[in-house]
């Protein structure tokens, strides 16, 4: 290298240098410093002073609030809510803290994600606390998050206040979820299929079932399969098997709202460890709601020590189990998954292979009908005497003329 191409390369790396440091946040040679938290009334001592979560994203809204000391999701017409995404909101609110000022101007807010979030398509989310005389804990518009969050070592995101227009990039990772049903403890029931002994689909004119032997049974019979019949592959049974596995709300209303007395259908699952969940299934409009009950079965309760590699539970676990679910599913009526909808809906002919029609048999030659482009032959009759007679003259209206005086 000459002397005169290392003084340019020395140069060129010391504007680099220097561009860093200009292009730091801030725009200065030092980096601005994290500040006071937006909402100080959010901090963990107060934090159980919040009533109210108000969302907004997608163009829609709904509220999470205290009701007799439970919260509830109101647009779920009071379904209760779960306490995990609620903590996990009011404690990332209020480590919420600026970082640096952005853009105040309202026509470039968009590019940063917090344009209006009450506006259809919008990207931005909005969530406000509040307490129980009404007063704002927090009212805060969340955008983008930040791709440069390295920094400094901690998740960034850009966020206003709402009624600002000031954008700041923001020290914090607002845990905000964006559908009400994700506010809820979703999952309606959740039975392992290892743990399943039978199933029975009860319609008004007739059912299936499917059984296994014992745990270690590798696929579930069809029990009521018909003479002469063969069943479709295992697949079906176990999508049959899985009706009280991984199931989540889809939708949900009180009980009181769904006339369940006019069901034609159930769905009983029983487990080898004494758990058994009972479905009631009615439909209404085109939807089928379920009415869930949980009982035990003493007599297939676990008493002793079960291997460790054993998908059962124990009797106290499973007394546990049915008593959580039979208070969460009390007093309403769940809309399902699509899948286990239908598959509720099964008619025994779904699970059987169909049957192939017999043939034919091929017609015998005098039976074989004539081409359709030859004219049947017309018998004749002898002629008789009265073929040979003449017809008569048909007869005329007109007078005969008047004879002439």
């Amino acid at each position: 290298m000459t002397r005169t191409s290392f003084l340019v390369f020395t140069g060129l790396t010391a504007l680099v240098v220097v561009g860093a440091f200009l292009t730091t946040p801030g725009g200065g040679l030092s980096r601005p410093e994290v500040g006071a938290p937006f909402y100080p009334n959010l901090d963990a001592k107060n934090i159980d002073r919040a009533a109210k979560i108000e969302i907004w994203v997608n163009g829609r809204s709904f509220t999470i609030y205290r009701k007799d000391k439970q919260w509830v999701v109101k647009q779920l017409k009071d379904y209760p809510a779960d306490l995990g995404p609620i903590r996990k909101t009011l404690n990332s609110l209020a480590a919420i803290r600026p970082f640096e000022k952005k853009t105040s101007d309202p026509k470039r807010l968009g590019k940063l994600d917090l344009e209006d979030p009450s506006k259809k398509g919008a990207s931005s989310k909005r969530v406000r606390i509040t307490d129980t005389k009404g007063v704002v804990l927090a009212d805060l518009v969340i955008g983008k998050a930040n791709a440069n969050s390295a920094i400094i070592g901690q998740d960034m995101v850009y966020v206003r206040k709402m009624k600002q227009n000031q954008a700041w990039l923001a020290v914090g990772d607002p845990q905000i979820q964006k559908d009400k049903l994700d506010w809820t403890h979703k999952r309606i029931v959740d039975v392992d299929p290892a743990r399943v002994r039978r199933v029975l689909i009860m319609g008004p004119k007739e059912k299936i079932e499917i059984a296994k032997a014992k745990p270690a049974d590798k696929e579930f019979k069809l029990v009521n399969l018909p003479e002469g019949r063969k069943p479709k592959g295992a697949a079906n049974r176990r999508q049959v098997a899985e009706l009280g596995n991984d199931i989540d709300i889809y939708d949900v209303q009180p009980l009181s709202k769904v006339d369940f007395s006019k069901s034609q259908k159930t769905v009983r699952v029983e487990t080898f460890d004494g758990l058994i969940v009972q479905m009631k299934l009615v439909a209404v409009k085109k939807k089928v709601w379920v009415q869930y009950t949980v009982t035990i079965d003493e007599k297939s309760l676990q008493s002793g020590k079960l291997p460790k590699d054993s998908k059962l539970k124990t009797a106290a676990d499973v007394r546990k189990e049915a008593k959580e679910m039979a208070a969460r599913l009390k007093g309403w009526a769940y809309l399902p998954p699509v899948w286990a909808r239908r598959t509720m809906n099964w008619k025994l002919e779904d699970l059987l292979i169909k049957q192939k029609k017999p043939k034919k048999a091929p017609a015998k030659k005098s039976e074989k009908a004539p081409p359709a482009n030859v004219k049947k032959a017309v018998e004749k009759k002898p002629a008789t005497k009265d073929d040979t007679k003449p017809a008569k003259a048909p007869a005329t209206d007109k007078k005969k003329p008047e004879d002439k005086n």
